[in-house]
């Protein structure tokens, strides 16, 4: 539902973004907003299976490089 708000006669802009804004707050339009805005959908069984697998094969992948002794140097912090 969109909010519209009309000029009134001789009525300044100002007064009028202010008419405008307190219908916003009033719609709880702004709050609804901000609660969707990091909203993350779970995973589907297919996505979890798919991740369980790529990492089952980078752990493996890992443990390789770590027995042949070619993992690369760790990156100094400091």
């Amino acid at each position: 539902m969109a909010i519209q708000v009309t000029r009134k006669e001789h009525e300044s802009f100002l007064s009028m973004l202010r008419r405008f804004n307190r219908r916003v707050k009033a719609s709880k339009h702004l709050l609804e907003a901000r609660s969707r805005r990091f909203h993350l959908s779970k995973p589907t069984k297919r996505q979890q299976r798919l991740s369980a697998i790529h990492k089952a094969q980078m752990k493996k992948q890992y443990e390789k490089l770590k027995k042949l002794g070619k993992l690369p140097q760790p990156k100094k912090r400091r």
